[in-house]
């Protein structure tokens, strides 16, 4: 399962509830959270988050997003972006066992940087190559998943804006191409995309609880992983519960 977006403290207690909900019901293997857990950082909005998260028994693969370092509480931001999320210790990989899949995390947030929009990501290729290690050893002929916050690229479609340092240079690393997949969220919206470049697909999961649905409404992937494809299932939440919404065309590996 993916899920991303969050944002407790702007967060709907209804999609929060449904989410509780259909994970006990779906059962997962494996939930990839892609960042902005929180809406500002805050020390409350991480024990909300904390609460929440304590009722999940599935393995959670996590990485921070820009929201989830303390957005106002500038020392904190400067000397300990993401001390917080890091206090809640959920997983940065994980591996089914058999071989058929991995996730890693890496964190593209960061708390300041030289631009005027700090919220824009930022690909550590150490980082990158690190998880890519990972992977390889995890599911050394299976699928690769990266779970970070920002796109590399932007979708086409998208209302938000993303401009990722060095995507190419982390596409590269990682292999092979048609069996690893980025899994990612800050569009708050349901996007399947390809680099003509790297030939690497990323999947953007809609905001599960936030106020600001773009568009897209509540929701989260599920992915279901066969050794030949990946097929992606998006759920939303239609008032009551989360749903399925539809099937797309599978990812097969080439």
């Amino acid at each position: 399962m993916h899920i991303t977006d969050i944002h407790f403290g702007d967060a709907s207690p209804a999609c929060l509830d449904a989410a509780l909900t259909a994970i006990e019901t779906l059962k997962p293997d494996c939930i990839a959270l892609t960042g902005d857990l929180t809406q500002a950082g805050r020390r409350r909005e991480f024990l909300q988050a904390g609460n929440w998260l304590g009722h999940i028994t599935v393995p959670i693969v996590a990485a921070p997003g820009n929201h989830d370092t303390p957005v106002y509480a500038l020392h904190a931001r400067a000397f300990s972006p993401f001390g917080r999320f890091g206090r809640l210790g959920l997983d940065g990989f994980w591996t089914g066992g058999d071989g058929l899949a991995a996730v890693a995390s890496t964190n593209t947030a960061r708390s300041f940087q030289l631009r005027r929009d700090w919220s824009q990501g930022v690909f550590d290729l150490e980082h990158v190559a690190a998880a890519q290690a990972k992977l390889e050893q995890g599911a050394p002929t299976g699928w690769r998943f990266l779970a970070c916050h920002h796109p590399p690229f932007t979708p086409s479609e998208a209302l938000v804006r993303s401009r990722t340092r060095r995507s190419a240079r982390a596409l590269a690393l990682l292999k092979p191409p048609s069996r690893s997949i980025i899994l990612c969220g800050h569009v708050h919206g349901y996007f399947l995309s390809q680099d003509p470049a790297s030939a690497i697909h990323t999947l953007t999961a809609p905001s599960l609880a936030s106020s600001r649905e773009r568009g897209a409404g509540a929701g989260f992937l599920l992915l279901h992983v066969t050794p030949e494809a990946v097929a992606v299932q998006r759920w939303r939440h239609d008032g009551a519960a989360f749903a399925p919404d539809e099937m797309i065309t599978s990812i097969a590996a080439t």
